[in-house]
């Protein structure tokens, strides 16, 4: 027999799914960017005076990390996770200017704010169950 706990703590579980999943797509897409600006990017395309786009990809490494890194203090520990997530989220609000266009906004800038709410929301209805 099931009572209101079971049910709670059942949405609390997929909360956590879904949030894992928006996670870790997210910080796959930064691996996968941080993989091809390394690629394209080596010391036999660098030209001497590399251009703003160039010294703008060598930089992707730290977001490439920052996303794993929150990402899996998010797997293990839901609240910790989603603090560091959204944390990430408003580090890439405050690095990246707005011009880079609406889909690196819904790409790259909502999935940490959106995941990180969605292991908040986990976390705090796992609490309460």
């Amino acid at each position: 027999m099931t009572g209101v706990g079971d049910t709670t703590d059942r949405a609390a579980k997929w909360i956590r799914v879904i949030a894992r999943v928006l996670a870790l797509l997210w910080a796959l897409l930064w691996t996968s960017i941080s993989l091809t600006s390394s690629v394209f990017t080596s010391s036999l395309f660098i030209v001497p005076a590399p251009s703003p786009e160039q010294i703008f990809l060598r930089y992707f490494a730290l977001p490439c990390f920052i996303a794993l890194v929150s990402v899996a203090i998010a797997w293990r520990w839901d609240g910790i996770g989603g603090v560091a997530l959204l944390l990430a989220g408003l580090l890439s609000f405050i690095v990246w200017p707005d011009s880079m266009g609406f889909g690196w906004l819904v790409a790259v800038r909502l999935p940490p704010f959106v995941a990180g709410a969605l292991f908040l929301a986990s976390w705090w209805r796992s609490r309460t169950a």
